[in-house]
């Protein structure tokens, strides 16, 4: 068993056949798994995602304001554009294969206009809510917890709140330091199910403790949901059973000490060793039954297959590899040491201009332990061919290109995307900047007149731009 935080280096570790499941996949790394060709097993929703509230909070405690949080969420987004496809929006506590849900409970759908009269009916003044959300983690009920808290605070401050972020990473102790704070006021948290029963739900959320208090987690204090609880548990009849759990749903719904958002889809993938894998909705998966291929696949290349690839480089003289520290090493790309599959990358880059040179330092930043290949054909970086009078600066801020001012067929020339991309490159200027200042790139030395000359239709249009221009 390996844990892995990050999707994309599970992806990648099966993707090199050094893992056989890859669990807990994202909507992000779907089409490369299915593109791969991997087998991708669903697991049925039996999860809750959920936005917690402290209620011993001073605004959390206004019911108004929970209400108007409960009316400010898009569920549809996250069910849509985050978690996996079949995924559905949630607003009651437990699973819809438990059959308890209430048509008597209230349904708070989105409605940013009561959302922001109801702050006002509270007397909500704009005083920060410190909302903790997880990182570096996937959950079953949480596969992109960056992106959902986005979403949702996205739409909180779309009604007027005031969010103030507390990102933890979940192997630092997210829940310990979560709940050690009196001053939360919210929090993203969800559960799976362990065995098929409405209490594996309502029980470890709104039960009580050991010692008979309130689940720290909201400070939800409430007799007459622990008393539905007990008499659920001891009742006998399966009808009368679940009718004192619809019960318990329209409580807790009238009160709100947490907002459900979703019902999560969890999958997997599996390797090409794995021909099938035991899947459990409330993750009860014994290892020892899943089943392997008879053949297994060397995924290795042979060595034949080495030198097949160190032939088919021979046209990349160098690679540049670039460190964790920002430095690069060149290695002649037809050497064992570079061509090997010991030296195999995690990201390649094709060609040493501006972009990639750009994307390759920005990953370097955020992956300081990824492996990346930089190709280039000519003797080194940035030697764009010039035998056109071209000079790249110029195309990358949008100066001097004609396909991106096109001409209508009234005459006029359009300079909406011109705009779009020089905008992009100033802010690409300010992180070259940055590195200037912090010593990754040295001072550039300064430039004189940047020109580009391109000929359309037998008509040819120049246009020079100083250095003080393009700041302009």
């Amino acid at each position: 068993m390996r844990a892995l935080g990050k999707s994309f280096d599970r992806l990648r570790e099966l993707n090199r056949g050094r893992i056989d499941v890859y669990d807990h996949i994202t909507a992000d790394n779907l089409r490369p798994l299915v593109q791969a060709g991997r087998l991708i097993l669903q697991r049925d929703p039996f999860s809750i995602l959920y936005l917690g509230m402290n209620l011993e909070h001073p605004i959390m405690g206004r019911p108004e304001v929970r209400e108007a949080i409960a009316r400010s969420v898009r569920r549809s987004a996250l069910s849509e554009a985050i978690l996996l496809e079949g995924s559905r929006p949630a607003f009651q506590f437990t699973p819809p294969a438990l059959g308890v849900h209430s048509d008597a409970a209230p349904r708070y759908d989105r409605s940013p206009t009561a959302a922001a009269e109801l702050l006002e009916e509270a007397g909500y003044e704009g005083e920060p809510l410190r909302f903790y959300y997880p990182m570096a983690t996937t959950r079953s009920w949480l596969p992109r917890p960056e992106a959902v808290y986005a979403s949702l605070a996205r739409d909180l401050t779309d009604v007027g709140l005031v969010i103030e972020p507390r990102p933890v990473r979940w192997d630092d102790g997210y829940i310990e330091e979560m709940l050690a704070d009196d001053e939360r006021a919210l929090h993203l948290m969800g559960r799976n199910g362990g065995f098929r029963s409405p209490h594996s739900f309502f029980g470890p959320l709104f039960g009580q403790n050991g010692l008979g208090m309130p689940n720290r987690e909201f400070n939800y204090d409430s007799e007459e949901v622990w008393e539905l609880m007990a008499q659920a548990r001891g009742e006998q009849d399966d009808e009368a059973r679940a009718e004192l759990y619809r019960e318990l749903a329209v409580v807790l719904a009238e009160d709100l000490p947490a907002v459900p958002l979703a019902y999560p889809i969890s999958g997997l993938a599996l390797g090409r060793r794995v021909s099938d894998y035991p899947m459990s909705p409330v993750l009860n998966e014994q290892f020892a039954r899943h089943r392997a291929r008879r053949r297994t696949l060397n995924l290795e290349p042979a060595e034949s297959q080495v030198r097949s690839r160190r032939r088919n480089t021979d046209h990349f003289p160098r690679i540049t590899q670039t460190t964790s520290k920002g430095s690069t090493v060149n290695q002649s790309a037809a050497t064992p040491e570079a061509s090997g599959p010991e030296n195999r990358y995690d990201v390649i880059l094709i060609g040493a201009g501006i972009m990639s040179t750009t994307l390759g330092s920005l990953l370097s930043e955020l992956e300081p332990h990824w492996s990346i290949g930089l190709f280039e054909k000519l003797e080194g970086a940035a030697r764009s061919p010039r035998t056109r009078g071209t000079t790249p600066s110029t195309g990358h801020a949008a100066l001097c290109e004609l396909n991106y001012t096109p001409q209508g067929k009234d005459g006029s020339v359009s300079t909406a995307k011109a705009k779009g991309i020089n905008e992009q490159f100033h802010v690409s200027r300010q992180l070259w900047s940055h590195w200037v200042q912090n010593g990754t790139l040295e001072d550039p030395a300064p430039s004189s007149t940047l020109c580009r000359t391109s000929a359309s239709s037998g008509a040819t249009r120049t246009r020079s731009t100083s250095r003080s221009d393009t700041r302009r």
